[in-house]
């Protein structure tokens, strides 16, 4: 992976922003989402999945707290038609409530962050340090996100601006080796309506709310987790640009190259045997243990 050697900022433009705004987007989002609304906070952003009444994943997002009855939906940039059709379904129960496409709203990812150096050149006084956390300052959205040393920043045109200015930039390929490292991913358009949240493992990264009430897949989610092990997981895995990947049963999600002959790679695995590279299995670990984590520990931090 590349030596960063200062901040560098990322425009982010594989990712997008969905607002429910209104009385009733509490109500809708609730009873929509894996996470407790209540759990979105100015001071922390949950995980989130939408999912289909058999459980399948249509998004996985952050959700962000704008204000008592404005939220934003932070998901992969070519789901946003798809999620948008899904909520507007559900708006005829709750009329107070409207789904706005966000393109004023740009997205940016800083990495390898020296703290010291960020808050001098920007005058922000303070940045998250724990997973979710977010603080909000001069419209500034800033969210610590899963990985190493890396921030979300959701703002607006004249800021983006600003901050790019200030930093060095880079491709987006470096933030996506490091959602692959870090045993994350956005799903895109073409893995919607397909994955149980457990086998991005979106229950160990916090996720999913286990002690809230019914939602939209809920029953279907929580009896596979109770009941079935799950052998077909998200796994993190590489291969040299030169050696022949042969695939049985098994979905790429996600692939980067690095600046040393390798691919690296996340997906989906039913068995490592179905898997051959140069007759070599070439499995890296995740960052994480595979067991549940509650999004109430990860509150209870922050």
């Amino acid at each position: 992976m590349k030596n960063f050697l200062t901040t560098s900022v990322i425009y982010l433009n594989n990712l997008a922003i969905l607002e429910v705004v209104g009385i009733d987007s509490i109500l809708l989002i609730q009873g929509q989402g894996s996470a407790q609304i209540n759990h979105a906070t100015e001071y922390f952003s949950p995980l989130c999945s939408f999912c289909t009444p058999l459980g399948k994943i249509i998004a996985n997002s952050r959700l962000i707290r704008v204000n008592k009855y404005c939220y934003w939906i932070l998901i992969h940039s070519t789901i946003l038609k798809t999620l948008f059709i899904h909520l507007k379904k559900y708006t005829n129960f709750y009329k107070k409530v409207k789904i706005n496409f966000r393109n004023d709203i740009y997205l940016l990812g800083i990495i390898d962050i020296n703290r010291k150096y960020f808050k001098k050149k920007t005058n922000i006084k303070k940045l998250p340090f724990l997973p979710g956390e977010l603080n909000i300052e001069n419209n500034f959205y800033l969210i610590y996100h899963n990985g190493i040393n890396r921030i979300i920043v959701i703002t607006y045109k004249y800021n983006m601006k600003y901050l790019i200015s200030k930093f060095s930039k880079l491709e987006l390929k470096y933030w996506l080796l490091n959602d692959i490292q870090s045993g994350f991913i956005f799903l895109d358009i073409t893995k919607s309506n397909m994955l149980l949240p457990q086998m991005i493992n979106w229950e160990t990264l916090g996720g999913i709310s286990f002690k809230k009430g019914c939602y939209t897949g809920q029953e279907i989610i929580a009896r596979v987790h109770y009941i079935v092990k799950f052998q077909k997981r998200l796994m993190r895995f590489y291969k040299e640009n030169n050696s022949i990947l042969y695939i049985k049963k098994y979905s790429v999600l996600l692939f980067s190259n690095t600046e040393y002959g390798i691919i690296e790679l996340i997906g989906l695995i039913q068995n490592i045997k179905n898997i051959y590279l140069n007759n070599t299995i070439n499995i890296l670990s995740l960052p994480y243990d595979i067991k549940r984590l509650n999004p109430e520990e990860l509150i209870i931090h922050i």
